[in-house]
């Protein structure tokens, strides 16, 4: 097979299964080698899909999420449709009339919710998709499943070792995707060449790594994927935590001496074990590495908590230092206020001793013209105790000269 430029067109990913007592699904034991032309695989899809764009590999990739996811994808898958591209010449050139996107793709992966539009787009086609809205979209399919989780019959039942709780959800599914296998999907995709080669993924509950519905990996269980429904394919993918228990495959190795893929099988597991070796020691790696950076985050948390310690230290000294020097300017200030004080205080007791002198002068000068009135006034008595005794002596001489 001659390489090709590859696009994908990834909606993210996710993966969720739960533990618990899984139902075992007994999928028939592979007889003879199932590759090839008896095998769902994607060299055989490919070899019939009638695509104009061979140059370019087109891929899609649905998320997990519940019915969102579902939808989320559907959306896509619309939007997809509703696209036309223009297939191209050996020499670059436009060649032909333009051809739906949708028609072109080559692989779809999906996990959890993605899984059912995804499931619905290869065993229906584009064409088929808008039944998808109305058969199942468009009903609140996990309101019905939390009904059936919590009905009372549901509990009863629950004890029966012919019940588990994922049998309402595969249910369901089969109601959207009948009874249809992997088998039936293959001979679908000899006349209909627009869908897409499909790989469900769901977890590996016992290994704890991804577990795609290929038939490489049914190999490894000595198991034929062409007979195993998919819609249960879809429950294992879809089966959340808690609400729903995981869907259990019969390992007809454990019975068989030597079966077809075994070879392979040991070599992938292997492989796996490997990996999963490798997995565990880049863990622990990361473990360490997770504690050396949390251990250098708290030294670097305490470094710069002694930094802001000294910092704070530092700030108290100054602040303490600015209030020092606030109460010298404050007792400087109080002793210029006292000293200024002090002279106005000497300012104004030589003003009263001025005020005081003055008055004491004008106090002198006052009893200088007092005495000097006295003098007057004593003189002038004289003189009129004089001008009397004169006049007196006059009238006494007047009166003897009279008699």
């Amino acid at each position: 097979m001659t390489s090709r430029p590859v696009l994908v067109l990834p909606l993210a990913a996710a993966v969720t299964l739960t533990g618990c007592e899984a139902p075992t699904l007994t999928s028939m034991r592979a007889s003879k080698a199932v590759s090839n032309e008896y095998s769902y695989s994607y060299d055989v899809v490919q070899e019939k899909l009638d695509q104009r764009l061979d140059s370019t590999f087109l891929a899609a990739t649905f998320s997990g999420g519940g019915m969102r996811a579902a939808t989320l994808a559907y959306g896509a898958l619309r939007a997809i449709g509703a696209t036309t591209v223009q297939p191209a010449g050996a020499d670059g050139r436009p060649q032909g009339q333009p051809v739906p996107l949708i028609d072109e793709f080559d692989f779809v992966s999906s996990i959890s919710g993605g899984s059912v539009t995804a499931a619905y787009w290869a065993l229906h086609g584009p064409d088929r998709l808008h039944e998808l809205e109305t058969g199942f979209l468009g009903q609140d399919v996990e309101q019905k499943l939390t009904r059936y989780a919590f009905s009372p019959a549901t509990w009863f039942r629950l004890p029966l070792a012919s019940y588990s709780r994922i049998d309402a959800l595969r249910s369901e599914l089969v109601d959207v995707l009948g009874d249809t296998t992997y088998g039936t999907l293959l001979r679908r995709s000899a006349t209909h060449h627009d869908r897409p080669y499909l790989v469900i993924s769901a977890a590996n509950m016992t290994t704890g790594s991804l577990f795609p519905f290929t038939q490489l990996h049914f190999d490894l269980i000595c198991s034929d994927l062409s007979v195993f429904r998919v819609a249960d394919a879809v429950a294992a993918s879809a089966a959340y935590p808690v609400w729903f228990n995981s869907l259990g495959l019969k390992n007809h190795r454990e019975a068989e001496t030597s079966c077809p893929g075994e070879g392979l099988a040991a070599k992938v597991m292997k492989q796996q074990l490997e990996l999963a070796a490798r997995i565990d020691e880049l863990g622990k790696q990361l473990t360490a590495a997770r504690a050396a950076v949390k251990s250098s985050e708290e030294a670097l948390e305490a470094a710069e908590k002694a930094v802001d310690d000294g910092k704070l230290a530092l700030a108290r000294a100054e602040a303490l230092e600015v209030a020092k020097q606030a109460e010298v300017d404050r007792a400087a200030a109080r002793e210029a206020e006292l000293t200024a004080q002090h002279v106005r205080a000497a300012r104004r007791v030589t003003r009263l001793q001025a005020e005081q002198v003055a008055m004491q002068a004008g106090h002198d000068q006052k009893s200088v013209a007092r005495a000097a009135l006295e003098d007057d006034h004593e003189a002038l008595q004289d003189k009129r105790e004089r001008e009397r005794g004169v006049e007196q002596k006059k009238l006494d001489d007047l009166d003897r000269q009279l008699e």
